[in-house]
Protein backbone atom coordinates (compact mmCIF):
# COMPACT_ATOMS: atom_id res chain seq x y z
CA UNK A 1 0.00 0.00 0.00
CA UNK A 2 1.70 3.60 -0.87
CA UNK A 3 -0.72 5.78 1.32
CA UNK A 4 0.75 9.29 1.46
CA UNK A 5 1.71 9.79 5.33
CA UNK A 6 1.17 12.95 7.31
CA UNK A 7 3.57 15.98 7.17
CA UNK A 8 4.53 16.81 10.68
CA UNK A 9 2.76 19.77 11.87
CA UNK A 10 3.48 23.55 11.38
CA UNK A 11 4.04 26.00 14.04
CA UNK A 12 1.65 27.89 12.44
CA UNK A 13 -0.69 24.92 12.96
CA UNK A 14 0.18 24.28 16.22
CA UNK A 15 -1.00 27.74 17.56
CA UNK A 16 -4.30 27.29 15.31
CA UNK A 17 -4.82 23.45 17.23
CA UNK A 18 -4.44 24.84 20.59
CA UNK A 19 -7.44 27.00 19.70
CA UNK A 20 -9.46 24.28 18.32
CA UNK A 21 -8.33 21.77 21.53
CA UNK A 22 -11.64 21.26 22.52
CA UNK A 23 -13.48 21.29 19.20
CA UNK A 24 -16.09 17.63 18.83
CA UNK A 25 -14.96 15.27 16.44
CA UNK A 26 -16.96 12.58 14.35
CA UNK A 27 -16.56 9.32 15.07
CA UNK A 28 -15.77 6.36 17.81
CA UNK A 29 -13.40 3.87 17.78
CA UNK A 30 -16.07 1.01 16.62
CA UNK A 31 -17.16 0.43 13.04
CA UNK A 32 -20.83 -0.28 14.58
CA UNK A 33 -21.26 3.09 16.12
CA UNK A 34 -23.80 5.31 14.63
CA UNK A 35 -22.04 8.85 13.98
CA UNK A 36 -24.63 10.59 12.92
CA UNK A 37 -25.28 12.98 16.33
CA UNK A 38 -21.65 13.30 16.47
CA UNK A 39 -21.47 14.38 12.82
CA UNK A 40 -24.05 16.88 13.47
CA UNK A 41 -22.49 18.54 15.95
CA UNK A 42 -19.20 18.34 14.36
CA UNK A 43 -20.78 20.35 11.28
CA UNK A 44 -22.21 22.90 13.76
CA UNK A 45 -19.27 23.89 15.66
CA UNK A 46 -15.91 22.97 13.29
CA UNK A 47 -15.62 25.71 11.24
CA UNK A 48 -13.88 25.42 8.48
CA UNK A 49 -12.78 22.34 8.03
CA UNK A 50 -16.51 21.71 6.94
CA UNK A 51 -17.97 25.00 4.98
CA UNK A 52 -20.06 23.68 2.01
CA UNK A 53 -18.21 25.01 -1.69
CA UNK A 54 -19.36 28.99 -2.01
CA UNK A 55 -17.82 31.45 -4.43
CA UNK A 56 -15.61 32.96 -1.45
CA UNK A 57 -14.21 29.74 -0.29
CA UNK A 58 -12.96 28.38 -3.64
CA UNK A 59 -14.82 25.55 -4.30
CA UNK A 60 -11.92 24.33 -6.54
CA UNK A 61 -9.79 24.06 -3.64
CA UNK A 62 -12.08 21.94 -2.48
CA UNK A 63 -12.90 19.92 -5.14
CA UNK A 64 -9.14 19.35 -5.25
CA UNK A 65 -9.32 18.10 -1.05
CA UNK A 66 -12.51 15.52 -2.51
CA UNK A 67 -10.46 13.91 -5.03
CA UNK A 68 -7.65 13.61 -2.68
CA UNK A 69 -9.76 12.39 0.62
CA UNK A 70 -11.76 9.70 -2.11
CA UNK A 71 -8.07 8.54 -3.32
CA UNK A 72 -7.17 8.05 0.27
CA UNK A 73 -10.17 6.46 0.94
CA UNK A 74 -10.22 4.25 -2.27
CA UNK A 75 -6.28 3.32 -1.92
CA UNK A 76 -6.92 2.09 1.87
CA UNK A 77 -10.52 -0.12 0.66
CA UNK A 78 -7.68 -1.69 -1.62
CA UNK A 79 -5.42 -2.12 1.18
CA UNK A 80 -8.28 -4.06 3.12
CA UNK A 81 -9.13 -6.15 -0.09
CA UNK A 82 -5.59 -7.64 -0.16
CA UNK A 83 -4.91 -7.88 3.32
CA UNK A 84 -8.13 -10.18 3.38
CA UNK A 85 -7.28 -12.13 0.82
CA UNK A 86 -3.54 -12.37 2.16
CA UNK A 87 -5.24 -13.54 5.16
CA UNK A 88 -7.62 -15.84 3.61
CA UNK A 89 -4.97 -17.46 1.36
CA UNK A 90 -2.43 -17.67 4.24
CA UNK A 91 -5.60 -19.55 6.94
CA UNK A 92 -6.32 -22.05 3.77
CA UNK A 93 -2.38 -23.01 3.60
CA UNK A 94 -1.93 -23.35 7.41
CA UNK A 95 -4.87 -26.15 7.03
CA UNK A 96 -3.25 -28.21 4.74
CA UNK A 97 -0.99 -29.26 7.70
CA UNK A 98 -2.72 -28.00 11.31
CA UNK A 99 -6.35 -28.66 11.99
CA UNK A 100 -6.74 -24.98 13.58
CA UNK A 101 -5.65 -22.09 11.71
CA UNK A 102 -4.17 -19.54 14.43
CA UNK A 103 -2.76 -16.43 13.38
CA UNK A 104 -1.21 -12.96 15.08
CA UNK A 105 -3.71 -11.45 16.46
CA UNK A 106 -4.08 -8.31 19.00
CA UNK A 107 -2.16 -10.39 22.10
CA UNK A 108 -0.35 -13.19 20.34
CA UNK A 109 2.18 -13.16 17.57
CA UNK A 110 2.69 -16.85 15.58
CA UNK A 111 4.89 -17.64 12.97
CA UNK A 112 5.13 -21.03 11.39
CA UNK A 113 8.12 -22.29 9.82
CA UNK A 114 8.30 -22.16 5.52
CA UNK A 115 7.59 -26.07 5.63
CA UNK A 116 4.20 -25.13 8.26
CA UNK A 117 5.68 -28.48 10.47
CA UNK A 118 6.70 -25.80 13.53
CA UNK A 119 4.21 -23.10 14.67
CA UNK A 120 5.78 -20.07 17.18
CA UNK A 121 3.10 -18.12 18.89
CA UNK A 122 4.53 -15.36 21.65
CA UNK A 123 1.55 -15.30 23.81
CA UNK A 124 1.95 -11.63 25.48
CA UNK A 125 -1.42 -11.95 27.97
CA UNK A 126 -0.61 -15.22 29.12
CA UNK A 127 3.19 -14.75 29.40
CA UNK A 128 4.80 -17.31 27.46
CA UNK A 129 6.29 -18.67 24.68
CA UNK A 130 4.89 -22.02 22.62
CA UNK A 131 6.12 -24.04 20.53
CA UNK A 132 4.59 -26.58 18.50
CA UNK A 133 6.02 -29.03 16.20
CA UNK A 134 3.78 -31.62 14.09
CA UNK A 135 6.58 -34.47 13.76
CA UNK A 136 6.64 -36.42 17.06
CA UNK A 137 9.39 -38.94 16.36
CA UNK A 138 12.09 -36.74 17.28
CA UNK A 139 14.67 -37.84 19.90
CA UNK A 140 15.35 -35.64 23.08
CA UNK A 141 18.52 -34.33 21.42
CA UNK A 142 16.55 -33.21 18.23
CA UNK A 143 13.34 -31.50 20.26
CA UNK A 144 16.59 -29.88 22.15
CA UNK A 145 17.93 -28.19 19.05
CA UNK A 146 14.52 -27.56 18.09
CA UNK A 147 13.63 -25.61 20.98
CA UNK A 148 16.74 -23.73 21.20
CA UNK A 149 16.68 -22.84 17.56
CA UNK A 150 13.10 -21.59 17.64
CA UNK A 151 13.88 -19.81 20.51
CA UNK A 152 16.86 -18.10 19.24
CA UNK A 153 14.78 -16.91 16.34
CA UNK A 154 12.46 -15.46 18.47
CA UNK A 155 14.55 -13.54 20.31
CA UNK A 156 16.27 -11.86 17.35
CA UNK A 157 13.47 -10.54 15.95
CA UNK A 158 12.37 -7.37 15.69
CA UNK A 159 9.03 -5.59 14.91
CA UNK A 160 10.40 -4.40 11.44
CA UNK A 161 11.33 -8.07 10.72
CA UNK A 162 8.81 -9.84 11.98
CA UNK A 163 5.84 -7.76 9.93
CA UNK A 164 8.32 -8.63 6.72
CA UNK A 165 8.54 -12.32 7.23
CA UNK A 166 4.51 -12.12 8.34
CA UNK A 167 3.38 -13.53 4.82
CA UNK A 168 -0.31 -11.93 5.50
CA UNK A 169 1.21 -8.02 5.95
CA UNK A 170 3.76 -9.02 3.52
CA UNK A 171 1.37 -10.02 0.45
CA UNK A 172 -0.59 -6.81 1.56
CA UNK A 173 2.18 -4.79 1.62
CA UNK A 174 2.48 -3.56 5.25
CA UNK A 175 6.22 -3.84 5.97
CA UNK A 176 7.74 -0.29 5.38
CA UNK A 177 10.53 -0.03 8.43
CA UNK A 178 9.88 1.80 11.23
CA UNK A 179 12.11 4.65 12.17
CA UNK A 180 11.92 4.69 15.92
CA UNK A 181 13.58 2.91 18.28
CA UNK A 182 11.29 0.14 19.52
CA UNK A 183 10.76 -1.13 15.93
CA UNK A 184 14.57 -1.46 15.63
CA UNK A 185 15.04 -3.33 18.88
CA UNK A 186 14.12 -6.80 19.37
CA UNK A 187 10.96 -7.88 20.37
CA UNK A 188 11.94 -9.47 23.51
CA UNK A 189 14.12 -7.29 24.47
CA UNK A 190 13.05 -7.38 28.02
CA UNK A 191 14.49 -11.11 27.87
CA UNK A 192 18.08 -9.86 27.61
CA UNK A 193 18.67 -9.31 31.74
CA UNK A 194 17.95 -12.73 32.01
CA UNK A 195 21.38 -14.01 30.59
CA UNK A 196 23.70 -12.60 28.39
CA UNK A 197 22.99 -11.18 25.19
CA UNK A 198 23.82 -13.82 23.00
CA UNK A 199 20.16 -15.07 21.83
CA UNK A 200 22.04 -18.70 22.26
CA UNK A 201 22.95 -18.26 25.43
CA UNK A 202 19.22 -16.56 26.02
CA UNK A 203 17.35 -19.25 24.28
CA UNK A 204 19.35 -22.48 26.72
CA UNK A 205 18.79 -20.48 29.72
CA UNK A 206 14.80 -20.59 28.91
CA UNK A 207 14.72 -23.54 27.54
CA UNK A 208 15.32 -25.29 30.84
CA UNK A 209 12.07 -23.92 31.81
CA UNK A 210 10.37 -25.62 29.25
CA UNK A 211 7.26 -28.15 29.63
CA UNK A 212 6.61 -30.79 27.10
CA UNK A 213 2.78 -31.80 26.05
CA UNK A 214 3.31 -35.12 23.71
CA UNK A 215 0.18 -36.00 22.28
CA UNK A 216 -2.48 -38.27 24.27
CA UNK A 217 -4.04 -39.54 21.26
CA UNK A 218 -4.18 -39.25 17.21
CA UNK A 219 -7.09 -36.86 17.60
CA UNK A 220 -8.88 -35.71 13.55
CA UNK A 221 -7.24 -38.62 11.12
CA UNK A 222 -6.89 -36.05 8.59
CA UNK A 223 -3.99 -34.11 10.93
CA UNK A 224 -1.35 -34.74 13.26
CA UNK A 225 -1.41 -33.94 16.49
CA UNK A 226 1.38 -31.69 17.45
CA UNK A 227 4.06 -32.01 20.58
CA UNK A 228 3.44 -28.62 22.57
CA UNK A 229 6.84 -26.97 24.13
CA UNK A 230 5.34 -23.92 26.66
CA UNK A 231 7.89 -22.06 28.42
CA UNK A 232 6.50 -19.80 30.91
CA UNK A 233 8.62 -16.34 30.83
CA UNK A 234 9.91 -15.03 34.27
CA UNK A 235 7.16 -13.20 36.12
CA UNK A 236 9.03 -9.33 35.61
CA UNK A 237 8.48 -9.75 31.78
CA UNK A 238 5.16 -7.70 31.72
CA UNK A 239 6.14 -4.87 34.34
CA UNK A 240 9.28 -4.60 31.88
CA UNK A 241 7.79 -4.55 28.76
CA UNK A 242 5.65 -1.64 30.26
CA UNK A 243 8.83 -0.05 30.58
CA UNK A 244 9.88 0.13 26.97
CA UNK A 245 6.95 2.50 26.76
CA UNK A 246 7.23 4.69 29.70
CA UNK A 247 8.60 7.59 28.40
CA UNK A 248 6.44 7.96 25.08
CA UNK A 249 3.34 7.16 27.55
CA UNK A 250 4.74 10.08 30.16
CA UNK A 251 5.31 12.53 27.48
CA UNK A 252 1.60 12.05 25.58
CA UNK A 253 -0.06 12.10 29.09
CA UNK A 254 1.32 15.61 29.85
CA UNK A 255 0.93 16.64 26.25
CA UNK A 256 -2.75 16.01 26.23
CA UNK A 257 -3.67 16.43 29.76
CA UNK A 258 -3.99 12.75 30.57
CA UNK A 259 -3.07 10.44 33.53
CA UNK A 260 -0.32 7.89 32.71
CA UNK A 261 -1.72 5.36 34.57
CA UNK A 262 -5.15 5.25 32.12
CA UNK A 263 -2.74 5.32 28.94
CA UNK A 264 -1.11 2.53 30.19
CA UNK A 265 -4.01 0.36 31.18
CA UNK A 266 -5.77 0.64 28.11
CA UNK A 267 -2.54 -0.17 26.27
CA UNK A 268 -2.08 -3.18 28.60
CA UNK A 269 -6.09 -4.36 27.92
CA UNK A 270 -6.23 -3.46 24.03
CA UNK A 271 -2.55 -5.28 23.29
CA UNK A 272 -0.78 -6.80 26.21
CA UNK A 273 2.03 -4.41 24.91
CA UNK A 274 2.32 -6.66 21.43
CA UNK A 275 3.96 -3.98 19.05
CA UNK A 276 2.57 -6.13 16.32
CA UNK A 277 -0.92 -6.39 17.02
CA UNK A 278 -3.82 -6.37 15.07
CA UNK A 279 -7.48 -7.31 15.67
CA UNK A 280 -10.08 -8.94 12.96
CA UNK A 281 -11.56 -5.33 12.21
CA UNK A 282 -8.71 -4.70 11.35
CA UNK A 283 -7.10 -2.34 14.06
CA UNK A 284 -3.04 -1.61 13.98
CA UNK A 285 -0.57 -1.52 16.93
CA UNK A 286 -0.33 -0.67 20.87
CA UNK A 287 -3.53 1.11 21.16
CA UNK A 288 -5.34 -0.66 18.93
CA UNK A 289 -6.37 2.10 16.22
CA UNK A 290 -8.92 1.53 13.74
CA UNK A 291 -7.92 3.89 10.18
CA UNK A 292 -11.17 4.45 9.26
CA UNK A 293 -12.80 5.58 12.39
CA UNK A 294 -10.71 6.52 15.75
CA UNK A 295 -7.59 7.06 13.19
CA UNK A 296 -9.51 9.98 11.36
CA UNK A 297 -10.63 11.25 14.35
CA UNK A 298 -6.87 11.45 15.18
CA UNK A 299 -5.41 12.51 11.99
CA UNK A 300 -7.96 15.47 11.99
CA UNK A 301 -6.63 17.04 15.74
CA UNK A 302 -2.78 16.71 14.79
CA UNK A 303 -2.89 17.05 10.91
CA UNK A 304 -5.83 18.73 9.97
CA UNK A 305 -7.14 16.82 7.65
CA UNK A 306 -9.41 14.21 7.67
CA UNK A 307 -7.41 10.78 6.10
CA UNK A 308 -6.78 7.20 7.36
CA UNK A 309 -3.45 6.72 8.85
CA UNK A 310 -2.00 3.76 7.37
CA UNK A 311 -1.17 0.55 8.90
CA UNK A 312 2.80 1.29 8.11
CA UNK A 313 2.16 4.73 10.62
CA UNK A 314 0.09 3.17 13.33
CA UNK A 315 2.89 -0.23 13.35
CA UNK A 316 5.36 2.78 14.20
CA UNK A 317 5.48 2.71 18.22
CA UNK A 318 5.40 6.32 18.78
CA UNK A 319 2.95 7.02 16.14
CA UNK A 320 0.85 4.92 17.81
CA UNK A 321 0.71 5.43 21.29
CA UNK A 322 0.18 9.73 20.31
CA UNK A 323 -2.78 8.11 18.44
CA UNK A 324 -4.24 6.17 21.39
CA UNK A 325 -3.48 9.38 23.48
CA UNK A 326 -4.76 11.68 21.00
CA UNK A 327 -8.30 9.50 21.02
CA UNK A 328 -8.54 9.29 24.50
CA UNK A 329 -8.32 13.39 24.64
CA UNK A 330 -10.75 13.47 22.21
CA UNK A 331 -13.07 11.39 24.12
CA UNK A 332 -12.77 13.14 27.30
CA UNK A 333 -12.45 16.82 26.21
CA UNK A 334 -14.78 16.56 22.99
CA UNK A 335 -17.45 13.58 22.84
CA UNK A 336 -17.98 12.87 26.33
CA UNK A 337 -16.79 16.82 28.00
CA UNK A 338 -20.72 17.29 29.03
CA UNK A 339 -20.33 14.56 31.50
CA UNK A 340 -19.83 16.66 34.30
CA UNK A 341 -18.30 14.40 36.98
CA UNK A 342 -14.57 13.79 36.06
CA UNK A 343 -14.37 9.92 37.37
CA UNK A 344 -17.80 9.39 35.77
CA UNK A 345 -16.54 10.95 32.39
CA UNK A 346 -13.51 8.45 33.14
CA UNK A 347 -15.58 5.47 33.09
CA UNK A 348 -17.59 6.87 29.75
CA UNK A 349 -14.11 7.40 28.22
CA UNK A 350 -12.72 4.29 28.68
CA UNK A 351 -16.06 2.09 27.61
CA UNK A 352 -16.24 4.49 24.31
CA UNK A 353 -12.83 4.29 23.48
CA UNK A 354 -13.40 0.30 22.98
CA UNK A 355 -17.01 0.54 21.57
CA UNK A 356 -17.73 4.24 20.65
CA UNK A 357 -20.18 6.86 22.43
CA UNK A 358 -22.99 6.07 20.67
CA UNK A 359 -22.97 2.95 22.31
CA UNK A 360 -22.17 4.31 26.07
CA UNK A 361 -25.30 6.57 25.46
CA UNK A 362 -26.89 3.10 24.84
CA UNK A 363 -26.23 1.69 27.98
CA UNK A 364 -28.25 4.52 29.64
CA UNK A 365 -31.13 5.80 27.42
CA UNK A 366 -31.29 1.92 24.93
CA UNK A 367 -30.34 4.68 22.29
CA UNK A 368 -27.19 6.05 20.70
CA UNK A 369 -27.67 9.36 21.85
CA UNK A 370 -25.78 11.66 24.17
CA UNK A 371 -27.98 14.37 24.04
CA UNK A 372 -30.68 11.74 25.83
CA UNK A 373 -28.28 9.95 27.92
CA UNK A 374 -26.42 12.71 29.33
CA UNK A 375 -28.86 14.45 31.78
CA UNK A 376 -29.18 10.73 33.44
CA UNK A 377 -25.65 10.36 33.72
CA UNK A 378 -25.14 13.67 35.57
CA UNK A 379 -28.36 12.75 37.45
CA UNK A 380 -26.05 9.14 38.66
CA UNK A 381 -23.22 9.27 40.92
CA UNK A 382 -19.75 7.88 39.90
CA UNK A 383 -20.01 4.51 41.49
CA UNK A 384 -23.83 3.80 39.92
CA UNK A 385 -22.85 5.35 36.51
CA UNK A 386 -19.88 2.78 36.43
CA UNK A 387 -22.57 0.28 37.50
CA UNK A 388 -24.88 1.26 34.60
CA UNK A 389 -22.16 0.47 32.03
CA UNK A 390 -21.26 -2.78 33.05
CA UNK A 391 -25.02 -3.87 33.32
CA UNK A 392 -26.06 -2.58 30.42
CA UNK A 393 -23.16 -1.94 27.67
CA UNK A 394 -24.41 -3.37 24.56
CA UNK A 395 -21.27 -5.76 23.96
CA UNK A 396 -20.22 -8.31 26.86
CA UNK A 397 -16.59 -7.57 25.62
CA UNK A 398 -16.96 -4.13 26.19
CA UNK A 399 -18.23 -4.64 30.00
CA UNK A 400 -14.89 -6.81 31.01
CA UNK A 401 -13.28 -4.27 28.73
CA UNK A 402 -14.29 -1.15 31.05
CA UNK A 403 -13.78 -3.62 34.51
CA UNK A 404 -9.90 -4.78 33.11
CA UNK A 405 -9.19 -1.33 32.42
CA UNK A 406 -10.19 0.35 36.15
CA UNK A 407 -8.54 -2.35 37.29
CA UNK A 408 -5.25 -2.21 35.90
CA UNK A 409 -5.27 1.60 35.86
CA UNK A 410 -5.18 1.36 40.25
CA UNK A 411 -2.53 -1.30 39.40
CA UNK A 412 -0.08 0.90 37.64
CA UNK A 413 -0.50 3.79 40.25
CA UNK A 414 0.19 1.44 42.90
CA UNK A 415 3.44 0.49 40.81
CA UNK A 416 3.96 4.06 40.31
Amino acid sequence: MHTAQPLLPSPLYLLILATMLLAPLSQANNLEDDFAELELELEQSSGANHKPATADNKPAAVSEFEQWQSQQQQQYANYKQAYFKALHDYKQNILTQWQNAEISDKKNWVEYSEDLQTKRVVDFANNEIRISVLDNNLSKKQFDQLINSNLSHLLAQTPNSARKNDPVLNQAGSVSDSSDAISRNTILSELADYSSNSFSMQSAELAQHAVIQQPSSSGNAQYKTPTVITIKLPPSSVRERAKKYQSLVANNASRYQLDPTLVFAIMHTESAFNPLARSHVPAYGLMQIVPESAGRDVALRLYGKDQILSPDYLYNASNNVQAGATYIHILYYSYLKAVENPLSRLYCVIAAYNTGAGNVARAFVNKRSLQRALPIINQLSPQQVYQRLVEHLPYEETRHYLQRVVSRQQLYGESS
